[in-house]
């Protein structure tokens, strides 16, 4: 941009008019997060975990594109992604809402990638057996920056799913819950979200609830930069949007 032409770029921001919700929920299998994130309008899910059963449970039927360690993972996303922020065929109406379940599977599969087809003049190597080495997670870390990039410019809502992992924190002799996601991106993933909160199932059978904490619950940390309570039970995207 030429210095003369940023007064063309001025604006005024009306929250109306900017509505998209940037949000990440983490936190062990069966707390609720698919749920939570199919909740959203018109969504279309990038399926990492094969854990689109909980749409037969919701009613709902999101358009989804299931991917496996054999497919070409990082440029299929990112090719995807970039048809749905451009309005291309097939996405000359962009969904809604764009989910990606999840963070987790997703940074395995591009690692897995990474060792097998690491270009250039290195080796490649089996996942399966070998370790990975520095560049494969200098790789794994540069792929998962750019999918970031390129949902921080999608005009929809976005929500993505993680495990969680908790570790001990030697320093101050106690543990910390965060996202479970493969390599340094995880120190800092909370960057690229207007919020990131911590789920988690309480009870059994017919007292079941899903339990959404919007705010440091024990060990896990949370992020919410709307007022809206700590903890909401039963959660799903209209408490987002309304609270």
């Amino acid at each position: 941009m030429r210095l003369k032409d940023w007064v063309e770029n001025l604006g005024i921001y009306n929250k109306e008019e900017n509505p998209a919700v940037r949000l990440l929920l983490y936190g062990e299998p069966g707390a609720g997060k698919t749920m939570f994130a199919l909740s959203g309008p018109k969504p279309f899910v990038i399926d990492t975990e094969r854990g689109l059963s909980t749409a037969n449970h919701m009613g709902v039927t999101p358009q989804y594109l299931s991917l496996s360690k054999e497919d070409q993972v990082y440029k299929i996303i990112c090719d995807v992604l970039n048809k749905i922020r451009d309005k291309e065929d097939p996405f000359e109406e962009s969904p809604e809402t764009v989910i990606i379940d999840s963070l987790t599977a997703l940074g395995e599969m591009i690692l897995w990638e990474a060792m097998r087809s690491p270009g250039g003049t290195r080796m490649p190597k089996d996942p399966t057996n070998d370790k990975p080495e520095f560049d494969d997670w200098n790789a794994l870390q540069n792929r998962i920056k750019k999918i970031l990039d390129i949902l921080k410019d999608l005009s929809c809502h976005v929500i993505c799913t993680a495990g969680v992992k908790l570790e001990k924190d030697e320093i101050r002799n106690t543990f910390v819950g965060r996202p479970n996601i493969l390599g340094g991106i995880r120190d800092v993933i909370g960057h690229y979200f207007d919020e990131f909160f911590y789920m988690e199932p309480r009870g059994s059978g017919d007292k079941l609830k899903y339990v959404t904490y919007t705010k440091r619950h024990e060990y896990y940390a949370a992020k919410s930069r709307g007022n809206r309570p700590g903890k909401i039970e039963n959660a799903s995207f209209k408490d987002l949007v309304t609270s």
